[in-house]
C-alpha cells in the first residue's frame, strides 16, 4: 500500500509551500484505511511517499513488511515504484513526474534510518493523468 502526501500548493494539499497541518496523522482517509487492513488480517507493506514525517502509530508493529530479522541474518524487499507514483501537483496545477534524484530511506523509525539511498528518474518531465500506474509490488525474498 502507497500512502502520503496530498499533491497541491498553498493550503490544497498537505505537504510543500502554504500546506501547514496541525498534526502527523495520514491526510483525509489514509489512517482509516491502514488501520482496517490491519484489523482485517491484510498483509500490508507500506511505503510512505512524502515530504513531511507520519506517525503511523502502533499500527506499525503489525505491518507486513516489518521483516523480523536474527542477528547477522538478512533479507531483501524489492519495491518495483513506478516513475508516476513520484508524480505531484506541478505549478501549472496538473500532476507531473519531474526527472531527478529521489531519496529512500528505510529503518524502524523516522529517527532511526540506518539504509538510506537515492534513485534517479531520467527521461522528459510529463503530466500524470488519471490512467497513471498506482500499484507497487513488493517482493521479500530469503
Amino acid at each position: 500500500m502507497v500512502l502520503g502526501d496530498e499533491a497541491g500548493l498553498f493550503g490544497r494539499g498537505t505537504s510543500g509551500e502554504g500546506c501547514d497541518v496541525a498534526d502527523l496523522r495520514l491526510p483525509g482517509v489514509q489512517d482509516d484505511l491502514l488501520r482496517m487492513l490491519v484489523a482485517a488480517g491484510t498483509p500490508v507493506v507500506l511505503v510512505l511517499v512524502t515530504g513531511r514525517p507520519y506517525a503511523i502509530g502502533p499500527v506499525a508493529g503489525e505491518l507486513a513488511a516489518r521483516v523480523p530479522l536474527e542477528l547477522g541474518q538478512a533479507r531483501r524487499v524489492t519495491f518495483r515504484l513506478h516513475a508516476d507514483r513520484t508524480a505531484f501537483t506541478g505549478r501549472a496545477g496538473n500532476r507531473v513526474m519531474e526527472p531527478g534524484e529521489i531519496r529512500v530511506a528505510v529503518g524502524g523509525a523516522s529517527d532511526q534510518l540506518p539504509l538510506q539511498g537515492s534513485f534517479a528518474l531520467r527521461g522528459p518531465e510529463r503530466v500524470v493523468g488519471a490512467g497513471r500506474v498506482l500499484d507497487t509490488p513488493v517482493e521479500i525474498g530469503s
